[in-house]
């Protein structure tokens, strides 16, 4: 969401997709920027720098791709003027080049940036050819988001050439291409937007954030942990639900504190004992850190049959096993195996690393190998890995 030259704003994509996930983002955006008020968003963290970095990896390696298949591919400098974006852009699609990268498009009050532009051989007002979609995206599966985005590409590419066009592409980060028939998306992106408009347009003068899935990937999840902790707000509570909390306050319990204070006795709409119990007990906990800065802790009677009980009783050469990886990286890394055991020498732990794609299929290997490099006794008929 950005400020115009004209006072009014233009929107993205990414503001389309934000409203879908929280109303209260978008009214954030907007506060912030009418200069109603003045409100810190969420400071970058380096998990979100190595995303980003790692999406634009994955963007520059389908380029590539892209180049070394068509022999005509133009890329849209971002070093001009919006509208001298919007110009060149039109202009590839005139000449009718195979790829445009980085191109600019607009259906006022929106604008956005599609990845890729790739020729078909679908007719539009160009000719015997037309443009679709494609863009990159670090995930290994489609979200209702980025289907949400290319949709509104789509649109904005149709004033343009005339025609919607009949498909739209996502390549996730596994490379592998997902297409999607416009038409099977196009009216409920139309009927978002719709509701996005008539938001901004008739904004309510207060807006209160409810903690939702959007929370993760939100830049205004630090001024909303504020307010919360300001309001003692019941989704402070470790572990509760939405539904829960929605039949406490029902009920007339709004805060950690009268949660906490709540009588046992005291019933609950719709909630279980057993889960009034667990929440109130919680509750209460967290109200004495907060008012005597010390931890305290409960102990749970065990339940026969449940729990740890339902394990089978520690035996010798009993393996605890890990696996960690990075999803991050083209096709996945899992670049540690960990395995630790107890013998007749104590605690054996046993490690094995990868790099690279090669040497996570060695360690694989390494890891199933019937004749491993050490036991768990003297033995040498027992092994493990």
């Amino acid at each position: 969401m950005k400020n115009n030259y004209e006072g009014g704003f233009w929107y993205s994509p990414s503001d389309l997709t934000s409203f879908v996930g929280c109303t209260h983002s978008t009214w954030m955006d907007y506060q912030t920027l009418s200069n109603a008020a003045s409100i810190p968003a969420t400071e970058e963290k380096s998990f979100a720098d190595l995303i980003v970095q790692k999406g634009l990896e994955h963007e520059a390696s389908y380029l590539d791709k892209l180049t070394s298949t068509f022999e005509n591919t133009v890329r849209i400098s971002r070093d001009t003027s919006f509208e001298k974006q919007l110009e060149a852009t039109v202009g590839a699609m005139k000449s009718g080049v195979d790829v445009i990268y980085q191109g600019a498009l607009s259906r006022s009050p929106w604008r956005g940036y599609p990845d890729f532009l790739i020729k078909s051989s679908d007719p539009s007002g160009f000719g015997t050819y037309s443009y679709q979609v494609f863009d990159t995206k670090l995930a290994k599966e489609p979200r209702p988001d980025h289907i949400i985005q290319i949709c509104m590409y789509s649109d904005m590419l149709a004033d343009i050439q005339g025609p919607l066009p009949r498909t739209m592409h996502l390549v996730t980060g596994d490379d592998i291409q997902h297409d999607f028939k416009v038409s099977d998306f196009y009216f409920y992106y139309l009927r978002s937007k719709q509701r996005f408009e008539s938001f901004v347009a008739a904004r309510p003068s207060d807006s209160y954030p409810e903690p939702c899935q959007h929370c993760d990937v939100c830049h205004w999840l630090e001024a909303c942990k504020l307010r919360w902790q300001e309001d003692d707000h019941l989704s402070l509570v470790a572990n509760i639900r939405r539904s829960q909390r929605e039949k406490l306050e029902k009920s007339g319990i709004g805060t950690t504190k009268q949660l906490a204070l709540m009588n046992p006795d005291f019933h609950v709409s719709g909630l279980d004992p057993d889960v009034k119990f667990r929440l109130r007990s919680q509750a209460a906990l967290q109200l004495h850190r907060s008012e005597t800065a010390t931890d305290t802790y409960e102990l749970i009677e065990a339940s026969p049959g449940r729990g740890f009980e339902r394990l089978p009783k520690p035996a010798r050469g009993d393996l605890f096993f890990d696996i960690e990886g990075d999803p991050l990286t083209s096709g996945g890394l899992e670049y540690l195996f960990g395995v630790i055991t107890y013998g007749d020498q104590g605690e054996i732990f046993k490690s094995w690393w990868a790099h690279d794609h090669a040497q996570e299929k060695q360690t694989f290997r390494d890891f199933m190998d019937p004749n491993p490099t050490f036991s768990v006794r003297g033995d040498p008929k027992i092994w493990i890995w």
